[in-house]
């Protein structure tokens, strides 16, 4: 069974491929090949075990011009078990001639292997009725062409093949396992104690603006102290200026200090007592586990 029938429905409906069928041989009688191949398709689709239809999807396109994809399609035909012997030899014979037409009009005949060796294999430009599994030689333009390649438990991938010459070529198309488990999600980063060093800093500035404070308020007291001994007017003056100096020092220091202090204090209890957590995510085969760990 060719791999384009998975998409097919669960259950063969033979009343719908004979009218298809029917519709088929109507086009082909007109000479509207393209649309007898493409409806022959459809009735194949429909019910898988009428293997003269699937063989009537490349006869319609050799009709039609399209030799590479009639060339895939007859070969795969001749592997049925299900045709006569004379039918078998009559598609030989058009196989054979095939090749000939299409080693003159400018072709590769490349052998494509696959890796794994199931691998369902797509020529893109010729549609999903192209679609065979494992090993096959294809007839392809000179140029460049897709080949799509998928498999149950490996990546589908598009892989690349140029066609050069006439000279017979074979390419081992290899796709990638999945990954076991599935894509993975990045860990959360660990959730630690903020750091010391604000809290420090804080506290070395609330130290130093209390002692700033202290030294301000003895120098404004030493400056009136010393009011009541001055001799005249312009050292009274002088005095004066000195306590409100100080004094103003003094008040900002002592603003300050407070400042620094609580901030000191908040940022001491967040860096001493907020949880440092460890999360962690392990892959597994029905998702991910998470780990949370550390102290609290």
């Amino acid at each position: 069974m060719l791999a384009w029938l998975a998409a097919a429905p669960a259950a063969a409906d033979p009343a719908t491929a004979k009218k298809l069928t029917a519709e088929a041989n109507a086009a082909a009688a007109t000479g509207d090949f393209k649309t007898a191949a493409e409806t022959f398709a459809r009735a194949y689709k429909e019910d898988p075990s009428n293997s003269d239809v699937f063989c009537n999807i490349g006869i319609s396109y050799f009709k039609a011009g399209a030799a590479p994809r009639a060339h895939l399609l007859l070969a795969q035909c001749i592997d049925r078990a299900a045709l006569d012997l004379a039918f078998k030899d009559k598609a030989r014979a058009v196989l054979g001639s095939l090749e000939d037409q299409l080693r003159a009009a400018g072709h590769t005949p490349l052998t494509v292997r696959t890796n794994p060796q199931n691998a369902i294999v797509t020529v893109v430009a010729f549609g999903p009725e192209s679609e065979f599994v494992g090993a096959r030689t294809l007839w392809l333009p000179f140029g460049s062409h897709q080949l799509e390649v998928r498999a149950d438990g490996f990546v589908t991938e598009t892989i690349p093949v140029t066609a050069t010459d006439q000279q017979p070529r074979t390419v081992e198309l290899k796709i990638q396992p999945k990954p076991v488990g599935g894509p993975t999600t990045p860990a959360p980063k660990a959730e630690g104690r903020p750091s010391k060093w604000p809290a420090v800093a804080t506290s070395v500035l609330a130290v130093g603006a209390g002692l700033f404070a202290v030294i301000s308020y003895r120098k404004a007291h030493d400056a009136a102290d010393r009011g009541p001994f001055t001799v005249d007017q312009e050292a009274a003056d002088n005095l004066d200026d000195e306590v409100s100096t100080w004094n103003t020092r003094f008040g900002i220091s002592a603003a300050v200090t407070i400042v620094a202090a609580g901030a000191s204090g908040y940022l001491w209890n967040r860096a001493m007592h907020t949880p440092k957590t460890r999360v962690e995510v392990t892959p597994t085969a029905g998702g991910a586990a998470v780990t949370f760990g550390g102290r609290f």
